[in-house]
């Protein structure tokens, strides 16, 4: 909800608070006052959604190692083999 009001204010936290500091009240009504009363609602919500539907999607602690089954230094070293790979053709297309 919060991306909403970002995108109908024209403000993200920060610059709605700046905004605020330098007197635009539609950045105070609009961002400030409405993020204080989204974070309210949100608190006050929380625990029905802890309870209930944040819990269809908990799978514990996932890693790609226990996915695919396979030694976590494998993953580790095909990233790097593939980050190695991809800077270098990088590197190669600049010149």
């Amino acid at each position: 909800m919060n991306i909403l009001g970002w995108g109908m204010s024209g403000y993200c936290p920060g610059t709605a608070v700046g905004a605020t500091g330098e007197g635009r009240f539609d950045a105070f009504w609009g961002g400030v006052l409405g993020m204080l009363v989204g974070a309210g609602i949100f608190a006050d919500v929380y625990p029905f959604l802890k309870d209930n539907l944040l819990k269809w999607a908990d799978w514990g602690k996932l890693s790609i190692p226990k996915v695919i089954g396979v030694n976590h230094w494998i993953v580790i070293l095909m990233t790097w083999v593939v980050l190695i790979l991809a800077l270098a053709a990088i590197e190669k297309k600049k010149l």
